[in-house]
Parts: C-alpha cells; structure tokens; sequence
C-alpha cells in the first residue's frame, strides 16, 4: 500500500465522504452533459439524413452508407469530446479539496493541509507533532461540514446539451407524429443503410408482384399503382450482375378519376433470378426478388411400338424429335418420358381430357403403356408438376391410329367388264391389290346366272411389286370346271381378298373387285382371237395417230420456215406455229411411249424398243432443236435449227412406217398364238368329255351285277369304242402340237431327247425279255439233258429263278412305298384330311407288302417253300389291298381337285409300277410257288412264260405308244425302226405264248404218265419230253426276237439322236413360249392319247388340258397386258417413301439437280455467269415449257448463253 492510500485511509471519514461526493458530483454532470451533447449531436444528424433522404431520391445504397457513417463520426467525435475525454479524467481527493478551497478561501487551506499532512512521509521533526495534526484535521472537519456539493457543482452547463437534445428528440417525434410511415421510413433507412426498404413515398406504390418465384423462361408482369395526379413516369430498376441498375420505363396502363395511375412492364422470357425495384416520380420502392425456377419438363421422348403380331412388323423403340406417335391399331405403345426433375404428379392426355392411365414413375423417368385403339386420333400432351406446384408448358404432338384398311383390289386385266367366252376358255385375271400387312386367302367369286350364292375359287396369294403396300394377284378362271346348271350361261366374276386381320381385331378386311360379266357361247370367239384382234387394232390406231401428229408438225415447222425466212426476228406468227409444234411433237411422243408400252414383251421387244427409241432420239430432238429457236439471235442460226428439226420429224416419220411394216410381219406369231389357244380348248373340250365318260363307266360298272353277259359284252364294247374314238380325238390333238414343235427347235429338241431315252428304256426292257427267255430256256434245256432224275434239277432251276423274281418285285414294292411316301410329303399341304388318310393308309399297305415280299424271297432261297407259300400269299393280299386304296385314292382325286387339274408335275409314285401290276406278278409267283411245291414243274414253267407274254404285251403298247409320239413328231425314220420293233415285240410275246401252251401241254402229259405209273420218280416221259423240246424252240425263237427287238430300238435312239443333232435352237423358240413348258405340254397330251380306260384317260386329258392352258396364258402374255398401275413404264421404281421430301429440286426437265450455292440457278448458267436477279426474271417462262415466250422474258444479253445450256441439256438427253 502507498503512503497516499495510506493517508487516504487515515483522513476522517467525513472529509473522505465529502470529498467523494464532490467527484461522483462532478462524474455525473460531465456524463450527462456528455450525453446530452451525444443525443443532440446524432439527433441532428438524423435530421440531416432524413432531410437530405426525403428532398433528394437516393439509388445507391453507397450515398445512404455514406450519409449514415458520416453521422456516426460526428456522433462519435462529439461524444468522445463531451464524454469521453472528460470523463477519462482523473479526480482525486487533494484535487478536490484544493478545487474546494479555492472556491472558499475561508477556509484558509486546511482540509487540503490536513490531507498532505496526513499523507506526507516525512519526520515528526519536519511534519509537526501529532497534536498540531490532529487540530488541523478537526478544523478541517468542521469546515467540510459546512460544504455542499450541489450548491459547489451546479448542472449550468449539461442544461444546454439537455435541451438541445430535447428539441431535437421532440423534432424527431413530431415528425413520427405527422408522417410517422415516412418518418420510420427516413429514420430506418437512416439508423440501418444495409436495410432494403423503400424511401420515405415507397408507401405510396401498391407493387405487384413483389417476391415472385416463376418458371424458367416463363413471363413476369411488374404492376405498380401510385396516386399522383402529375406523374407521368415510372420505371423499373433491374439490378445487374456488376451491382449498377439497368432503367427500363413501364408502361402507363391505366389512369382513374382519383389519380391513380397503374404502370405495367413485362418481361416476356425470365431466364435468370433478378433484383428490381420500382420508382414513380420521388418514390422508390425497395428491392423485389424475381427467382426463376426450372419447371418439370420432358428432356426426351422414348416410343416404343409393339405391333400386332400377325403386321409382322419389327417391334422397336427410338427417341421421338417430335412426340409423334402414328402406328396402327392396336398397336400396343410404350411412352417413356425423360424429365429434368422428379415430378410430383405426370399425366398424359389424348386430346382435351382423355388420360391414358397411371404412369410409372421412377426417379426422373415417367413411362405410359397404353393400346392404340380405333379413333384415338388427334394430339397427346404430358402435364407435369413439381413440389412447389410449378408446371410445366405442355406441348401438343400428333397420334394417329392408323386402321388396318380392307384390302383393295382393281382388276386391270383384261380391260372389258362385258366378254363373251367359250365355256372351254380359261381366263386370266390380273388385279393391283393394295394392303397394309397380308393376306390369308384370294378367291375368285363365280356367281352364275341366278345363283344365290357365289361359287368360291380359292387362288394363289398376290405377289409384291417394287411400291410400298402393292401388290399383284394373277388369278385364272377355269370356265370348264364351274358346276353350272342348264341354262346358266352368263356368270359375275369378283377378286376377293381378305387379310390376315384376326377376328379379335374386327378382321379379316375383306376387299372385293368391281364384277366382270361373262356370257359363255360354244361359238364365241377364242379369247387368244379377241385379245390379238383387240391388240392388232390397237397398235394399228396408235401407229396411225403417232404419224398424224408427226406429219402435222412437219407441217407447222415448213410453215415455221417460211415465217423465219420472212422476217429478222421472231414473229407472232413463228412462235404460234412453234407452239403448235411443240404440242404435235408432245403428242407424237405420247403415242409412241404408248406403243412402246404395248409392245413391251418378249414376242415384240424389238418394235418395243424401236418406238421408244423413236420417241427418245428423232422426236426428243427435233423438239429440243425447235426450243432453241426463239434464243438464236441469228436468223441464217434459227434457219439452221428449223431445218435440222424438221427433217428429226422426217426420220421419225420413216421410222414409224418401218415400224408399221414389221407390226404386219408378226401375223404368223398372232396365228401360232391362236391356234395354241384353239388347241387348249380342244384339250378342255376333251377333258371334259374324258370325264363324262368316266362317270357313265363308273355308273355302268355299279350295275354290272344285274345285267345278264351278253349286255355286259355289248357295254363293255361301247366302252371300247368310246375310249378309242376318244384316243383318235386327242391323237389329233397331239399331231397337231407336232407339228408347233417343228416352228420351235429348242421345244423339239427337248421332246426328242426324252423320246430318246424312251426308246432306249424299251430297248432294255426288250432286251431284259430276251435274257429272260434265255433263262428259262436254259431251264428246259437242263432238264432235257438229264437222262434220269430231270424234275430235281428242273426244280432246282425254277426255284432259282423264283427267287430271282421274288426279289425284284420286293425290291419293286419298297420303291413304290418309298415314292408314295415322298410325293405324301411333297402334296401334304394340298391334301385334305381324308386324302392324307389315305395315302398314309396305301404307304402302309405297301411297306408290309415290300417286307413280306421280301420274306418270300428268303424262304425261297433257303428252299423253305412253305414259309415263301405263305409270305407270298400275304404280299399278294396286301398289294391287293394297296390296289384297291390306290384306286380309292384315284377316285377321290378324279372328284376334286387333283395335282393334274391344278397343272403341277405328276407325283414320283406314279413313275414307278402300280400296285395293281405288282399284285398280278405277286399272284403269278404265288401260283408258281405252289405248282413247284405241288410237283406240277413243267406248269411252273408254263406259268414264267405266260408272264413273259404279259409282260412282252405291255412292251408292244408302249411301243405302239411310243411310234405314235414319232409319228406326230414326223420323225419317219425313227418311226419305222419303232414299228418294226413293235412287231418284234408281238411276234416274241406270241412265241413265248406257245411255249407256254407247249410247257402246260408237257405237265398234263407227265401228269398221265405218273398216273399210270409209266416213270419213275423224278423221270420226264417221252410225252413230256417232246412238248418241251417244241417249248425249246419257240423259246430259242422268243429270244431271237426280243433280240431283234431291242437292236430295233437301240437303232430308234440312234436315229432319234442324229435328228437332234441337226437342230439349232435358239432365244427366238422362246418368243411365244417356253420351251420346256411346250414339250411338257406334248408330253402329257401324247400320254393322254395312249389311256388304257376312261378314268386315267379322265385324269390324264384333265392334265394335259392344264397344261396347254397354262402355255396358253403365257402366249397370251407375250401380247401384253394393259399397263399395271403398280409397274410405271420404264425402269422399275424403289418403294415410295412418305414424309421425306427430296433433297434436291426437280428442274424444269423433270431431273434432280441442285443448285450451286442454294441460290436455285442451275449449275450450268451459273457457271455461265448468270446472276440469281436475271434467273429469276426468265425463270418463269423456262418452267412453263413454252420455248417462243423466252424472248420477251429473257435479257437480251443472255440469250446466248441460255441458247448454250439448251444445246448441253440436248446433248445430254441425246447420249442418254
């Protein structure tokens, strides 16, 4: 502790609280006059700020924070100097006291004397005595007894500060008092610069918005009214990104009797967050927020279509540029929709309110699943919200439920709806069907002459064309074949389509043909007569119109010379005949790409070619040279190009008339092509009567049971005589088409190397008789020579040559089983449900007749006769069986449909032997088998050659078969070489027929012998020995003769093929028909005239009928058909595709071209020099293909040039 505290401590109380007093005094007037000055400072200061902030409209916040901190400072700066600084000082008790005497010099120094004493440190001797202290310090007392700190420190000074800060608080309130919004309003932007508020008249504006959070992108309307009757401006103040203010003046929107003015201003796209503020006259609002929110959007549509599965098309999805969703009905369609933010409600609509279900959300991603049904057709949208309940601009895109359309269907051939026929005729019918998807059936619908019902004609399936969604059907009525009652001589006939539409979607569309009528007449015209005659006066008349019109523009281009040749320039006169030139030329080239198109097949491709060549070259360019006319400045030039024209329509005139002249030259193709035709309904009318007199025999035999002998002998007669007058007839038939062979070489050739081979397949069955016979001569002779025991051997012999047989015709059965199977596969969709019963029926009965067969053979190898007795007898039961099925199976053909009538090749089982002959040969083995096993030898062996015979037999018909098929091919040297081996044939069948008479005559001979015990087991008796040297001979005289036979024939072959080599075939034989489908035709007529009874006469005539029906047809397509709507003349054109327009622009001659620099100027007068302002001055006139206007269009310094680009376009035209 210091000796001053110490002092302190030993002063008085009272003068100690006295003194202290006196400081607090002086403390608490320095404060409050501090304080006051303080208040009064920062109040006048307010005053200030709100003066200058109400006279003056302050933007920036800087001159508010400026105005602000300078009051602070002076605030500050007046409180550290009145309080502060005063208050910092130091009071102390001497302090105080001397201050105190000073003031009372009465009191003669002694409260500040008795304090130094008090606090003095220095010796009693120095100080003074204790006493002479303590009296100073009692009178010391007393006299601070007597002092008053109020009286001492009086507040004179504070007073002032006090009522400054009065007044200037009370100003303050006053103004709170009379504007007390504005007067906050000043005082707040005052004490608080870093507040946005508005300014002191920020009240008098009603704002709308204010805060506002909107849509990305979407529109913000600032509103504010104000009620001002002088103000005439308001403005919106943005603040920028650099902290200045961008001005932008509203609009005065409306004004009402009171004064009150509303301004707008909008701000149509708001992509960014902005600040704004609004100032009317001296109002300034505070600052307003403008935040941009980015609304639910859809990012990218994903469409996916599943199509109905019978369209065949290809599922698949894609991203959608424009939301299109076109598919057809029900279609089912997945929308996937990628959104730039979760959504917190997704709907879409088709059209006004139609939503399409609940969609998946996930995430970001939205997807719809709905089914394209009929009539949702229109736009769809998708409405989106987020959270905050922002949506989004929906945006309209199509969807189109495309109906699966019927088809439809035109018939373009033939032309007519009224035709008169022969009931024998078959027509062509050639339609454009048009269809989205496919087909299920075409049928033609016959309906005759008071018939309630249409007969339906189930036919081939339409065939695609080079265009999108078109297609060909080639239909063919067979008039022969329509089951027409008497009387019913006229008919309707439609094209029906029907698609593939399942009927759980309203299908299948249905589309029916406009009806052609058919009158049937015995004498009518062939069709091949009508449709030649019809073409002949065709081309005849556009020949003759074609000539016209180009002896018509010589005309107008003479006189167009003359016109030249008159003046220097271009006259009214010339352009006119120009342009009836133009017109005529235009004409002449119609007519020729008509008969171009006419003529455009095979039989006439030259003069096809010829006139189109005509219209493209000569008449092509005597246009292009007459175009050139009006753009030739010189008058000798236009002289030039008139002449060359004119004498282009000259050569295109001689050419016509050349044309002319090779139309006439085609009459022996128009013959041949008309007697094919006569020939196929002579074919039909055949048929037709083959199948009649099937019936009539197939009734006949039912009733055989009840006719006595002799009138069955008379039928059966009938029936012979019917079938060979039938025979006759269509031999007929059959030299006639002979004799088309020989005008089509390669049809010869192809028919004679199938007679050919023919001939060498009879040589080899001859010469197989032969080697039979030798076989069974050997028998006899090794039996002969035996002295004794001759029957072992001979048993032996003929055992050998059983099973020898027995496996052929096990061998035989497999490879008709195995055919029958094989055309069952080939014919499975053909056949109907019976029909495949029964050829699965006969397959069977023939592969157990093969395999029992072949036990046969076995048991007769191991010499087990019984085991062969039995498996023969079986194999024979079974082939029996299959015979019968076979002629079932026959039967049921001949009643409906066949392979024969629809035109197709024979079925491979009829190559091969009928079950029929392979029961006989089993039933002849059988019986051999069991006159072996009996002992009877010599009547096995007459058995062998009775089978010979047949079997030579059925050599000499297909020889007489085959020298018929010779003779109609006027084939003379091979014909007598084939009847000689005919002959030969008869002649071994008739020695083999004599054995066997002799052979039988040996067995009742030994039968004798053996009975009256005349020899001994296993000896032959002189009898039998004898007959069976006789049976030797005529044995030894068979093989020579089926020898002889088969050199005859062998020499045929040869013959045949030196006549083969003497032939040139070529691609003219192929100008009316094919030649492979002439020579089948052949064929199955020459097979037809060799029918051994009614029923195979029926089926095999009703073949060849098709056949010839078929090549027919193809003639007559050789014709020509009238144009197909589907098939543009000239080049085939790729499939259209909608929606995609080219690229390049057509020019005024039709071609793609494109322009340089997209300025539209062809390449060809840019590089010339020509300016896209002159271009479009003439361009007009070039469009409008009027050549002689080009004059008055075209500036005159370019007429050279343009005179150029019509020369290269020529020329371009002209190689091409």
């Amino acid at each position: 502790m210091s000796s001053l505290e110490a002092a302190f401590n030993q002063l008085p109380a009272p003068i100690v609280d006295k003194l202290q007093s006196m400081i607090n005094r002086v403390r608490r007037l320095l404060f409050i006059r501090g304080l006051c000055a303080t208040i009064a400072s920062a109040l006048v200061c307010l005053l200030l700020i709100m003066a200058i902030d109400a006279s003056f409209t302050l933007f920036s916040s800087s001159a508010r924070w400026a105005l602000s901190l300078a009051a602070l400072g002076v605030t500050l700066a007046t409180a550290w100097w009145f309080l502060i600084r005063p208050l910092s000082r130091k009071f102390t008790l001497t302090h105080m006291a001397r201050i105190l005497e000073i003031r009372h010099p009465e009191l003669q120094e002694r409260i500040s004397t008795a304090v130094e004493l008090l606090s003095s440190e220095d010796p009693e001797s120095v100080r003074g005595s204790e006493e002479l202290i303590g009296a100073v310090v009692e009178s010391a007392v007393e006299d601070v007894d007597t002092v008053d700190p109020r009286s001492e420190f009086r507040p004179a000074k504070a007073t002032k500060f006090i009522i400054a800060s009065g007044i200037c608080l009370a100003i303050v309130l006053l103004l709170l008092a009379i504007w007390p919004r504005q007067s906050w309003t000043l005082l707040t932007r005052a004490l608080a610069p870093h507040l946005d508020i508005g300014n002191a008249w920020a009240s008098s504006l009603v704002i709308a918005p204010g805060d506002i959070r909107i849509a990305k992108s979407s529109p913000v309307t600032i509103e504010v009214s104000v009620k001002h009757k002088r103000l005439k401006r308001a403005e919106v103040r943005r603040k920028l990104e650099d902290g200045t203010e961008s001005i932008e003046r509203m609009t005065l929107i409306g004004e009402e009797p009171d004064g009150t003015k509303k301004f707008s201003l909008t701000f149509p796209n708001v992509d960014e967050n902005f600040d704004y503020r609004v100032r009317a006259g001296s109002a300034v609002s505070e600052f307003y927020q403008v935040s941009t929110v980015d609304p639910p959007a859809v990012e990218h549509l994903t469409v996916t279509y599943d199509y109905p599965e019978y369209t065949g098309l290809e599922d698949g999805a894609s991203q959608s540029e424009t939301g299109e969703i076109r598919a057809v009905q029900h279609t089912r369609v997945k929308v996937t929709a990628q959104l730039n933010k979760p959504a917190w409600t997704a709907k879409l609509y088709v059209n006004e309110a139609n939503e399409m279900g609940t969609p998946l959300v996930e995430e970001n991603t939205a997807t719809w699943e709905f089914e394209l049904l009929a009539g949702l057709n229109g736009t769809w949208r998708i409405e989106l919200t987020d959270e905050e309940g922002f949506s989004n601009e929906p945006v309209e895109h199509p969807i189109t439920s495309l109906p699966d359309k019927p088809p439809i269907v035109q018939i373009y051939n033939p032309v007519l709806r009224e035709l008169r026929l022969k009931p024998t005729e078959r027509l062509p019918i050639e339609s454009t069907v048009v269809e989205d998807f496919g087909f299920s059936d075409v049928a033609l619908l016959v309906t005759p002459q008071g018939a309630k019902e249409p007969q339906v004609i189930l036919q081939s399936l339409p065939t695609t064309t080079n265009r999108a969604e078109n297609y060909q059907s080639s239909a063919s009525l067979d008039l022969s074949s329509l089951e027409l009652e008497e009387g019913q001589n006229r008919i309707g006939v439609q094209v029906q389509v029907r698609d593939n539409r399942p009927t759980d979607y309203e299908g299948p569309g249905t589309g029916t043909s406009e009806t052609i009528f058919i009158t049937l007449d015995k004498k009518a015209r062939s069709l091949a007569d009508q449709a030649i005659e019809a073409q002949r006066r065709e081309i005849e008349e556009q020949v003759r119109e074609a000539k016209r019109e180009l002896e018509r523009a010589q005309d107008e281009m003479r006189r167009t010379e003359q016109e030249l040749s008159r003046s220097n320039e271009v006259n009214e006169r010339a352009r006119e005949r120009l342009d009836e030139f133009s017109e005529r030329t235009d004409s002449a080239r119609n007519k020729l790409d008509q008969i171009a198109a006419t003529l455009n097949n095979s039989m006439f491709q030259p003069q096809s070619d010829k006139a189109r060549s005509l219209a493209e070259n000569p008449v092509s360019e005597a246009r292009e040279k007459a175009d050139l006319i009006p753009v030739t400045d010189e008058k000798q030039e236009r002289l030039a190009e008139a002449r060359q024209s004119r004498e282009k329509i000259e050569e295109a005139i001689r050419g016509v008339d050349e044309l002319a002249k090779e139309m006439k030259s085609a009459e022996d193709d128009y013959r041949a092509i008309s007697k094919l035709n006569d020939l196929a309904n002579r074919q039909q009318e055949l048929a037709m009567q083959a199948n009649d007199l099937a019936e009539k025999n197939r009734e006949e035999s039912s009733q055989n049971s009840q006719r006595d002998e002799q009138a069955q002998r008379q039928i059966d007669q009938q029936q012979r005589r019917e079938l060979e007058q039938f025979r006759k007839q269509q031999q007929q038939v059959a030299q006639q088409l002979g004799q088309m062979l020989k005008d089509n070489q390669a049809a010869l050739a192809e028919v004679l190397e199938q007679e050919k081979q023919r001939a060498e397949n009879l040589a080899q069955q001859a010469q197989a008789l032969a080697e039979q016979q030798e076989n069974l001569r050997n028998i006899n002779e090794a039996a002969l020579s035996e002295k004794g025991d001759a029957q072992t051997p001979l048993t032996e012999e003929l055992l050998n040559q059983l099973e020898k047989m027995q496996s052929a015709l096990a061998e035989d059965a497999a490879a008709k089983a195995a055919a029958e199977k094989e055309a069952a596969s080939n014919t499975a969709e053909q056949n109907t449900e019976d029909s495949a019963k029964q050829q699965q029926e006969l397959t069977a009965s023939l592969e157990q007749s093969a395999e029992q067969a072949k036990q046969a053979a076995e048991g007769l190898k191991e010499r087990n006769l019984d085991q062969a007795k039995q498996a023969a007898s079986q194999a024979k039961d079974s082939l029996a069986q299959a015979a019968q099925q076979e002629a079932s199976k026959e039967t049921t053909q001949d009643a409906s449909s066949t392979e024969g009538e629809k035109g197709e090749p024979e079925s491979k089982s009829n190559e091969a032997s009928s079950s029929s002959e392979l029961a006989e040969r089993q039933e002849a083995i059988s019986e051999q088998i069991e006159a072996i096993q009996r002992g009877d030898l010599q009547e096995a062996l007459a058995a062998m050659e009775e089978q010979l015979n047949r079997e030579a037999e059925s050599l000499q018909d297909q020889t007489d078969g085959f020298e018929e098929t010779l003779q109609n091919l006027q084939q003379n040297a091979a014909k007598s070489q084939a009847d000689r081996a005919e002959k030969l044939v008869d002649q071994g069948g008739k020695k083999a027929s004599e054995a066997s008479k002799q052979f039988s005559q040996a067995q009742q001979s030994q039968s004798r012998s053996e009975e009256r015990g005349e020899v001994q087991e296993g000896e032959i008796s002189r009898d039998t020995r004898n007959s069976m040297q006789r049976g030797k001979g005529s044995q030894e005289q068979s093989q020579n003769l089926f020898q002889q036979a088969a050199q005859s024939l062998a020499q045929t072959s040869e013959s045949i093929g030196q006549t083969m080599d003497g032939l040139e075939p070529s691609d003219m034989d192929e100008r009316i028909t094919n030649s492979e489908d002439l020579a089948k035709g052949f064929d199955e007529v020459s097979e037809s005239s060799q029918s051994e009874n009614s029923s195979e006469a029926a089926q095999k005539s009703q073949q060849a009928a098709s056949s010839l029906q078929q090549l027919a047809q193809a003639a007559m397509q050789q014709l020509g058909n009238p144009p197909n709507p589907n098939q543009p003349q000239g080049q085939p054109q790729p499939p259209m595709t909608m929606g995609e327009p080219d690229t390049l622009t057509l020019n005024e001659s039709g071609e793609k071209t494109a322009d340089i620099d997209g300025s539209g100027i062809p390449p060809e007068l840019q590089n010339m020099g020509i300016s896209a302002e002159d271009w479009a001055r003439f361009k007009g006139a070039l469009i409008g293909g009027n050549a002689t206007a080009i004059e008055t269009e075209l500036p005159a310094e370019y007429r050279e040039l343009v005179g150029r680009y019509f020369q290269v376009i020529a020329k371009e035209a002209a190689a091409r």
